[in-house]
């Protein structure tokens, strides 16, 4: 299922992307809020959202999710030239697993094949809080990813802004509809 998503300013930082996640799960059922879901956000070479993919809906506790699946919207829209990976966890605990390290780095392993940046992967609960791979050092950490110097490639952002935790959510300048 694809999202249409409108935005009026680039993606910069973590928080404008689960801010928008988290208000999506707060709009689901809740049967579906009790689903592990896998996102795909496909951005332009200026940060601007190109298009929202969900590309796993999953069990209470996994979502089978491959890198085919997760780079097929970018390869065939075309003009993307990075990927957001964004996942839920039912339990409300944001902390990513062993496979959801593992994970991301084979997104960024077959990233970098097909000249699609990983930029970040986020998780959100339903709740406040989140956590960003990029923001909390997974990605710096070569034991965790697989190699030094992280998945960011050219990433943009900038991750020294707070967390959401803290902040009132809400959609901000992201407008988004099923």
């Amino acid at each position: 299922m694809e999202l249409k998503v409108r935005t009026k300013e680039a993606i910069t930082n973590p928080d404008q992307i689960a801010e928008t996640f988290q208000a999506i799960q707060r709009a689901e059922d809740e049967i579906d809020r009790m689903k592990e879901k896998c996102w795909v956000v496909g951005l332009n070479t200026k940060n601007f959202i190109v298009y929202v993919e969900l590309v796993s809906m999953g069990t209470l506790n996994a979502s089978l999710v491959h890198p085919r699946e997760v780079f097929r919207f970018a390869i065939m829209k075309g003009g993307v030239s990075g990927i957001i990976l964004v996942h839920n966890h039912c339990s409300g605990d944001t902390r990513p697993s062993d496979e959801d390290l593992s994970l991301t780095k084979r997104l960024h392993d077959a990233g970098k094949i097909l000249g699609i940046d990983l930029h970040d992967h986020i998780i959100v609960a339903d709740g406040p809080g989140y956590t960003s791979l990029k923001k909390n050092g997974s990605f710096n950490d070569h034991r965790k990813i697989g190699q030094a110097g992280g998945p960011s490639g050219g990433c943009p952002f900038s991750f020294e802004q707070g967390s959401a935790g803290n902040e009132k959510h809400r959609t901000g300048g992201h407008e988004w509809q099923e």
